[in-house]
């Protein structure tokens, strides 16, 4: 389950006394998932391409330019936007990929509807990095803009569990992390949902540099968590599976022997 779930969860359990071990059994499995199989997928039925060489390429600005001289949100069936030497299966393919990138949305089983520009900057800076592992809510839906770091500096440290980290408001270094560009709203809603904002973490705008030039993008942060004295402020998250594992198992044992 979601961090913020398995938090409010954890709460309710201490609050009225009912026992841990299911609860803390099921995050477990939650968050050892990724690791037992590296192909998984979840959150989107994207249907995706094969690399795209300069035909399909052509076939994509083809179909999009038609889809530019389209009404806003009147939804028309896949076959209106014939395209002669276009298979019906490589023109539903370029659909579902123009979908990825915001220009159309597939409102159901071969209809489709042109769509307003969308367009935000979002940094991260732990488990939605590449090969971390929630990536998989951003790896079909989101362009990655490459590395980024923050040009303020925050305070970064990692949750009891060792798990992910979080950042605070306290100017204790510039965070390394990713920058994406995210052209679909409701994938952005689905991030807000997935971090717990706005009543778990904030999402607000700052300032961050990446071989792009300095840009403004959205950044998640916990706003009235203090810094914890027990830690030292982290630049950069890593992806150690065996350091989250003993920091779970420790937390485990700890429960127990309360």
């Amino acid at each position: 389950m979601p961090i913020p779930t398995f938090l409010k969860s954890l709460k309710k359990c201490q609050t009225t006394g009912t026992n841990l071990a299911p609860l803390l059994q099921s995050h477990h499995n939650y968050l050892m998932k990724p690791y037992r199989d590296k192909n998984i997928e979840k959150g989107y039925n994207i249907v995706t391409i094969k690399e795209e060489d300069g035909h399909m390429t052509k076939i994509i600005d083809k179909i999009e330019q038609q889809i530019q001289q389209l009404p806003m949100h009147t939804v028309l069936p896949f076959f209106s936007l014939k395209t002669e030497g276009v298979s019906v299966d490589t023109l539903r393919k370029v659909l579902h990929r123009l979908h990825d990138r915001g220009v159309v949305t597939i409102t159901s089983r071969g209809h489709f509807q042109r769509e307003e520009p969308f367009s935000a900057l979002v940094f991260v800076y732990g488990s939605l990095k590449k090969g971390f592992d929630n990536h998989h809510l951003l790896s079909k839906s989101a362009k990655r803009l490459g590395k980024a770091i923050t040009i303020g500096k925050f305070g970064m440290f990692e949750d009891s569990f060792g798990n992910y980290p979080y950042l605070v408001s306290a100017p204790k270094m510039r965070i390394h992390g990713e920058l994406y560009v995210i052209e679909r709203k409701e994938l952005l809603e689905k991030l807000d949902q997935f971090e717990g904002a706005p009543e778990y973490y904030e999402r607000k705008k700052i300032l961050v540099k990446s071989h792009h030039g300095t840009q403004r993008a959205y950044v998640y942060i916990q706003p009235h968590t203090s810094v914890p004295h027990d830690q030292k402020p982290l630049r950069e998250w890593k992806n150690d599976s065996d350091y989250k594992m003993r920091k779970l198992d420790q937390y485990l044992e700890t429960v127990i022997e309360a």
